[in-house]
């Protein structure tokens, strides 16, 4: 029996969703558990979901970032904000009080770093090295 990765997973799931009628989706997520436990993959859950959520936004012309932050922020202030770079976004906020001020922000690939902890870091690492 072939493994499929987390993607491709996703993939067969979202499309079998949109092709069974409404009270037939019951034997879709039925039968996607019993695929990924036969090809005991039961680990890839979490990634599966994950590219499920990014079908999904995308489908839904989607962006999401999150944004880690010391303090709790106004997620649609920041949302407007970046709607002027990314377009359509939705932003999951997540509390760091370690991050001691600023903020990290991860949209796919890209992770931008402009918190307090991180710079006195940089900092230290770099006094310490005079």
């Amino acid at each position: 029996m072939k493994r499929l990765s987390a993607s491709q997973y996703a993939e067969v799931l979202s499309q079998s969703w949109k092709r069974a009628k409404p009270n037939q989706r019951w034997q879709v997520v039925r039968n996607g558990i019993l695929l990924v436990s036969r090809h005991r993959a039961g680990k890839l859950w979490p990634r599966i979901f994950a590219h499920l959520r990014r079908l999904e936004d995308q489908a839904a012309g989607l962006t999401r970032v999150t944004l880690t932050t010391a303090r709790s922020i106004n997620q649609a202030e920041w949302a407007a904000r970046l709607q002027k770079y990314l377009g359509q976004v939705t932003v999951d906020a997540i509390l760091d009080p370690p991050l001691r001020g600023g903020w990290q922000l991860r949209h796919g690939d890209t992770f931008i770093d402009s918190s307090i902890a991180t710079r006195l870091k940089r900092l230290q690492t770099h006094w310490s090295q005079t």
